[in-house]
Protein backbone atom coordinates (compact mmCIF):
# COMPACT_ATOMS: atom_id res chain seq x y z
CA UNK A 1 0.00 0.00 0.00
CA UNK A 2 1.40 3.51 -0.68
CA UNK A 3 1.54 5.86 2.30
CA UNK A 4 -1.47 7.65 1.30
CA UNK A 5 -3.54 4.64 1.67
CA UNK A 6 -2.07 3.55 4.72
CA UNK A 7 -2.82 7.06 6.30
CA UNK A 8 -6.52 6.70 5.58
CA UNK A 9 -6.33 3.05 6.52
CA UNK A 10 -4.50 4.27 10.03
CA UNK A 11 -7.59 6.72 10.43
CA UNK A 12 -10.23 3.91 10.11
CA UNK A 13 -8.67 1.07 10.87
CA UNK A 14 -10.44 -0.80 14.52
CA UNK A 15 -7.26 -2.22 15.48
CA UNK A 16 -6.84 -5.69 16.75
CA UNK A 17 -10.35 -6.77 16.61
CA UNK A 18 -11.02 -6.38 13.37
CA UNK A 19 -13.69 -8.13 11.30
CA UNK A 20 -11.70 -7.68 7.99
CA UNK A 21 -8.11 -9.02 7.87
CA UNK A 22 -7.36 -9.17 4.06
CA UNK A 23 -8.63 -7.80 0.86
CA UNK A 24 -8.62 -9.88 -2.39
CA UNK A 25 -8.32 -7.17 -5.29
CA UNK A 26 -9.52 -9.09 -8.18
CA UNK A 27 -8.79 -7.05 -11.48
CA UNK A 28 -6.31 -4.94 -9.59
CA UNK A 29 -2.73 -4.55 -11.22
CA UNK A 30 0.58 -4.01 -9.53
CA UNK A 31 3.86 -2.15 -10.40
CA UNK A 32 6.94 -4.01 -11.30
CA UNK A 33 5.14 -7.38 -11.46
CA UNK A 34 4.48 -7.45 -7.46
CA UNK A 35 1.17 -8.22 -6.48
CA UNK A 36 1.49 -5.99 -3.38
CA UNK A 37 2.67 -2.65 -4.92
CA UNK A 38 -0.67 -1.32 -5.98
CA UNK A 39 -0.83 0.57 -8.90
CA UNK A 40 -2.30 4.39 -8.51
CA UNK A 41 -5.72 3.58 -9.54
CA UNK A 42 -6.29 0.43 -7.27
CA UNK A 43 -4.38 2.10 -4.05
CA UNK A 44 -6.92 4.86 -4.36
CA UNK A 45 -9.59 2.31 -5.12
CA UNK A 46 -8.41 0.61 -1.66
CA UNK A 47 -8.45 4.15 0.06
CA UNK A 48 -12.30 4.82 -1.50
CA UNK A 49 -12.85 0.97 0.16
CA UNK A 50 -11.60 1.97 4.02
CA UNK A 51 -13.07 5.22 3.76
CA UNK A 52 -17.01 4.19 2.90
CA UNK A 53 -16.23 0.78 4.69
CA UNK A 54 -15.63 2.46 7.65
CA UNK A 55 -19.01 4.68 7.34
CA UNK A 56 -20.95 1.08 6.86
CA UNK A 57 -19.19 -0.28 10.06
CA UNK A 58 -16.60 -2.46 8.76
CA UNK A 59 -13.72 -2.50 10.87
CA UNK A 60 -10.65 -3.04 9.31
CA UNK A 61 -7.14 -5.16 10.91
CA UNK A 62 -4.25 -2.11 10.95
CA UNK A 63 -2.76 -4.94 9.04
CA UNK A 64 -4.64 -5.59 6.19
CA UNK A 65 -3.38 -7.99 4.27
CA UNK A 66 -4.06 -7.10 0.43
CA UNK A 67 -3.91 -9.94 -2.29
CA UNK A 68 -3.98 -8.37 -5.93
CA UNK A 69 -5.50 -10.85 -8.43
CA UNK A 70 -5.22 -10.96 -12.14
CA UNK A 71 -5.30 -13.00 -14.59
CA UNK A 72 -2.00 -11.03 -16.00
CA UNK A 73 -0.64 -12.61 -13.24
CA UNK A 74 -2.08 -16.16 -14.03
CA UNK A 75 -4.84 -15.88 -11.27
CA UNK A 76 -8.54 -16.37 -12.39
CA UNK A 77 -10.45 -15.62 -9.61
CA UNK A 78 -13.72 -17.77 -10.81
CA UNK A 79 -11.78 -20.62 -11.52
CA UNK A 80 -9.05 -20.63 -8.71
CA UNK A 81 -9.78 -21.35 -4.79
CA UNK A 82 -8.97 -17.77 -3.55
CA UNK A 83 -11.04 -16.67 0.11
CA UNK A 84 -10.96 -13.34 2.14
CA UNK A 85 -13.40 -11.66 4.08
CA UNK A 86 -13.92 -8.85 1.51
CA UNK A 87 -13.56 -9.30 -2.26
CA UNK A 88 -13.23 -6.45 -4.23
CA UNK A 89 -13.67 -6.67 -8.00
CA UNK A 90 -11.37 -3.24 -9.44
CA UNK A 91 -12.41 -2.25 -13.27
CA UNK A 92 -13.25 -6.11 -14.59
CA UNK A 93 -13.56 -5.55 -18.24
CA UNK A 94 -16.95 -7.74 -19.39
CA UNK A 95 -17.49 -7.55 -22.87
CA UNK A 96 -19.09 -11.19 -23.78
CA UNK A 97 -19.31 -9.80 -27.56
CA UNK A 98 -15.77 -9.15 -27.90
CA UNK A 99 -16.16 -6.18 -28.87
CA UNK A 100 -14.16 -3.26 -28.31
CA UNK A 101 -15.61 -0.33 -27.01
CA UNK A 102 -12.80 2.48 -27.68
CA UNK A 103 -9.31 2.56 -27.68
CA UNK A 104 -8.70 -0.68 -25.01
CA UNK A 105 -5.44 -1.81 -23.85
CA UNK A 106 -6.29 -5.81 -24.61
CA UNK A 107 -3.11 -6.63 -22.53
CA UNK A 108 -4.65 -5.40 -19.58
CA UNK A 109 -8.19 -6.76 -20.52
CA UNK A 110 -7.82 -10.25 -21.31
CA UNK A 111 -10.99 -12.89 -20.70
CA UNK A 112 -11.30 -16.20 -20.02
CA UNK A 113 -14.01 -17.79 -21.00
CA UNK A 114 -15.21 -19.38 -17.97
CA UNK A 115 -15.68 -15.60 -16.82
CA UNK A 116 -18.73 -15.76 -19.40
CA UNK A 117 -20.77 -18.37 -18.05
CA UNK A 118 -24.04 -17.68 -16.06
CA UNK A 119 -23.39 -17.42 -12.61
CA UNK A 120 -19.39 -17.54 -12.12
CA UNK A 121 -18.62 -14.37 -10.66
CA UNK A 122 -21.23 -15.06 -7.73
CA UNK A 123 -20.14 -19.28 -7.05
CA UNK A 124 -16.87 -17.97 -7.13
CA UNK A 125 -17.84 -15.20 -4.38
CA UNK A 126 -19.86 -17.84 -2.53
CA UNK A 127 -16.46 -20.05 -2.69
CA UNK A 128 -14.40 -17.09 -1.26
CA UNK A 129 -16.38 -17.23 1.90
CA UNK A 130 -16.45 -13.27 1.40
CA UNK A 131 -19.02 -11.28 3.90
CA UNK A 132 -18.24 -8.37 1.71
CA UNK A 133 -17.86 -7.73 -1.69
CA UNK A 134 -17.60 -4.09 -3.82
CA UNK A 135 -17.84 -3.63 -7.33
CA UNK A 136 -15.54 -0.82 -8.84
CA UNK A 137 -16.77 -0.36 -11.90
CA UNK A 138 -18.15 1.89 -15.15
CA UNK A 139 -21.30 0.70 -16.32
CA UNK A 140 -21.37 0.33 -19.98
CA UNK A 141 -17.94 -1.92 -20.26
CA UNK A 142 -17.39 -3.88 -16.61
CA UNK A 143 -18.56 -6.23 -14.33
CA UNK A 144 -22.43 -5.48 -13.75
CA UNK A 145 -22.75 -5.53 -9.75
CA UNK A 146 -25.97 -8.03 -10.10
CA UNK A 147 -23.07 -10.61 -11.04
CA UNK A 148 -21.90 -10.77 -7.52
CA UNK A 149 -25.30 -9.20 -5.88
CA UNK A 150 -27.13 -12.61 -6.08
CA UNK A 151 -29.21 -14.16 -3.37
CA UNK A 152 -27.69 -14.46 -0.06
CA UNK A 153 -25.60 -11.42 -1.24
CA UNK A 154 -27.61 -7.95 -1.98
CA UNK A 155 -26.50 -4.33 -2.44
CA UNK A 156 -26.39 -2.28 0.35
CA UNK A 157 -24.65 1.04 -0.74
CA UNK A 158 -23.63 2.53 -4.01
CA UNK A 159 -21.84 5.75 -4.02
CA UNK A 160 -19.97 7.16 -7.09
CA UNK A 161 -16.28 7.30 -7.69
CA UNK A 162 -14.55 9.62 -9.74
CA UNK A 163 -16.26 11.31 -12.94
CA UNK A 164 -17.33 7.39 -14.28
CA UNK A 165 -17.03 5.19 -12.05
CA UNK A 166 -19.54 3.61 -9.09
CA UNK A 167 -18.69 1.80 -6.03
CA UNK A 168 -21.15 -0.67 -4.94
CA UNK A 169 -20.83 -2.55 -1.47
CA UNK A 170 -22.18 -5.97 -1.46
CA UNK A 171 -23.28 -7.74 1.80
CA UNK A 172 -23.68 -11.38 2.48
CA UNK A 173 -27.04 -11.71 4.11
CA UNK A 174 -27.58 -13.87 6.96
CA UNK A 175 -29.11 -17.52 6.36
Amino acid sequence: MSAFTDAVLARNCAGACADIDSILMVGALSRCDSTVDLSDNDDRYLAAIFEEGARLGLRFARQVRVIASNIVYQSNFVRDEMRAPLVAFCMIYYNPGGTEQGAIDKRYYRQHPENFVDGAWHRALMRSGAGWAVNVHAEDRELPTDFIARDPYSVVHSTPLGQNRRMDFVRRLAA
